[in-house]
């Protein structure tokens, strides 16, 4: 009955399932029959400390990116339930930062592993519920990802990648699920900084995940706003950031082939694709041409304060619905869709918001409330004592990467169905 105690000198707890039993040091009452019940925790009181914890320390100034393994070290030594509650709630959220990070972690799952198949215990692998990490550290060793049979949100960065490495590196993290079953549990799938997003990334996606209900590309981060006009010029040529016309005539002609990619995906409630829906020319004109507006600059994001380009907004907004109208018709449980935009800014969800029937508002409400789901989802537990010596440590410092679903130059439609008809209406 009696476990491992803890090391305060005043109490200790002994578990008896289902629940820990509290009492004092030296307190000789457990040993005698007594007409009165001992005071109990029951195990969901714990879990749900424990889960509460590792929350709070992930969340804290004091981590850099979330709670470090020390944090939990004392948990993992009280007892043996002590310790695959706080293993579980640790791993449940992981975001890897370089390849030595990735080792330390696999080596120490499957570790944990052999030791639970002594016991025939479950625990392990199945913990990692999600994963955040850019395509260079997961490609190596790529089989290490359909270990995670369990994995729900898988989350990619590309901001390493170019045009001609883009689609070699998709593919040889994505194969990895093709023959695994451990693909129909992943449902929330982001790739950002992508080079591209074309209709041959959306087939391999929708041939492996089939069960994804929520899809989000983008591109239009790669583009450079940090540094000088010559570097932004320089990132627009090396991103399909606008292919409309030059890769696809007309914005129906983008739509038809994006959602006909896309059909086996009969789940899929949420889809975001980073790209723009104005001409290419676009950008480039509003770069050469800022200089003379003393209002705006030469970045994509101050086009929405530009006095040449809005005259193109109206026909943008115009595309953007016609397009999202298009995708609906062909992706039957689609909700939302959203785009990269020139003409929104990061204040304008409540001014652009349209009215709506009583419906309309309620699938708005249920929007945000899944939004906020997948975001505090997102929390991602980090551990910078896991090492690997067998690792690959040649140049292996910590990336930085980060995967924005904010509102900033976004905009997003919601689709409703009603008497076989549908209506688009923007959100953002």
């Amino acid at each position: 009955m009696l476990s491992r105690r803890s090391s305060s000198s005043t109490t200790s707890l002994l578990r008896k399932r289902p629940s820990f039993l509290l009492k004092l040091k030296g307190d000789k009452s457990l040993d005698k029959p007594s007409l009165f019940p001992s005071p109990r925790v029951p195990i969901e009181i714990l879990d749900a400390i424990i889960e509460f914890f590792i929350e709070s320390t992930a969340s804290s100034p004091d981590s850099k990116f979330c709670a470090s393994y020390a944090y939990i070290v004392a948990l993992t030594l009280v007892s043996i339930d002590f310790r695959q509650l706080a293993l579980r709630h640790y791993f449940r959220n992981l975001m890897l930062l370089s390849r030595r990070h990735w080792a330390g972690l696999f080596n120490f799952l499957t570790s944990e592993h052999q030791r639970n198949q002594l016991r025939r215990w479950s625990g392990d692998f199945t913990w990692v519920k999600s994963l955040c990490s850019s395509s260079t550290i997961l490609s190596y060793q790529p089989e290490r990802l359909g270990r995670l049979s369990h994995l729900h949100t898988l989350s990619i960065d590309f901001c390493r990648e170019g045009l001609v490495t883009q689609y070699p590196r998709v593919k040889q993290l994505l194969n990895i699920y093709e023959s695994s079953p451990s693909a129909s549990s992943l449902i929330s799938l982001t790739l950002s900084s992508l080079p591209a997003i074309d209709v041959l990334l959306l087939r391999l996606i929708a041939k492996v995940f089939g069960s994804l209900t929520d899809l989000y590309l983008s591109s239009t981060e790669r583009l450079e706003l940090t540094c000088c006009n010559a570097c932004y010029e320089e990132s627009l040529s090396r991103t399909v950031h606008s292919p409309i016309p030059d890769v696809y005539l007309t914005p129906e002609k983008l739509a038809t082939e994006f959602a006909l990619a896309l059909t086996p995906l009969q789940k899929l409630t949420h889809l975001h694709i980073g790209i723009f829906l104005s001409p290419e020319k676009l950008l480039e004109s509003h770069s050469d041409h800022s200089e003379l507006d003393s209002v705006a600059g030469w970045g994509w994001d101050t086009i929405v304060d530009c006095k040449i380009c809005k005259r193109f907004a109206k026909g943008v907004r115009h595309d953007e619905l016609v397009v999202s109208s298009t995708m609906a018709q062909y992706l039957k449980s689609l909700k939302s869709i959203g785009w990269s935009t020139c003409f929104s800014r990061p204040y304008d969800l409540e001014n652009q918001k349209t009215k709506a029937d009583p419906e309309e508002e309620r699938d708005d409400e249920e929007v945000q409330e899944e939004d906020r789901s997948r975001e505090s989802s997102q929390k991602y537990y980090d551990d910078t004592n896991f090492d690997d010596s067998d690792g690959d440590s040649s140049d292996d410092e910590d990336e930085k990467f980060h995967f924005d679903r904010s509102g900033f130059m976004k905009t997003t439609i919601l689709v409703s169905r009603a008497n076989k008809r549908i209506r688009v209406t923007r959100l953002l």
